[in-house]
């Protein structure tokens, strides 16, 4: 990956805030950070429709890479398999700090698996607004995450989560499912 990309990442996530529970975002076991994290960032790239309804919501507007999930070991991976249209999205591994009990991206020496820019993926299911203010997460909306989640609900022998009914309703409304995803939503 390009020095360019690395050095716009971490200069963007250097010192983001990271919820001080420091768990999995997908199957929420404790995140060893004694050793660097895979973390997924995000860009909103040119989606003038989702930044217009951002803008009229509680939720922050994004700006530049954001933080959007931690994996524990176990949920790791080699590469985005799938990316969504609209967003540029990365795979990276990064160092966790904890100074004075502010727990913050430590982007000083990430590394990045893999990216995926704006406009190499599948366009993003029409996620309510409301799932997205209710779980104070922009990221829903990237089929990389959906379908992290619903691999994770398959596997899992637990009913399936809120969050999880939301998306995969959203999903099989969507114009443009990635092969990847719709065997899941079954």
């Amino acid at each position: 990956m390009s020095e360019e990309l690395r050095d716009s990442i971490s200069s963007d996530i250097h010192g983001l805030e990271i919820d001080a529970a420091r768990k999995c975002d997908y199957c929420g076991e404790d995140l060893d950070t004694r050793s660097p994290v895979q973390c997924e960032v995000a860009q909103l790239g040119k989606m003038p429709n989702l930044k217009m309804v951002l803008s009229a919501s509680p939720l922050p507007e994004p700006d530049g890479w954001e933080l959007d999930a931690l994996r524990c070991r176990d949920c790791e991976l080699d590469s985005l398999s799938v990316g969504t249209d609209g967003f540029d999205e990365a795979l990276v591994m990064l160092n966790i700090a904890d100074t004075a009990g502010q727990v913050a991206a430590d982007a000083s020496e990430l590394r990045i698996v893999d990216a995926s820019k704006d406009g190499s993926g599948y366009h993003p299911p029409k996620v309510n607004l409301q799932v997205l203010i209710q779980f104070e997460d922009v990221g829903l909306v990237r089929w990389s995450r959906i379908e992290g989640l619903l691999k994770l609900q398959a596997t899992s022998n637990g009913e399936a989560s809120e969050v999880v009914e939301k998306l995969k309703e959203a999903a099989i409304k969507g114009k443009d499912v990635p092969p990847e995803v719709a065997p899941l939503l079954n």
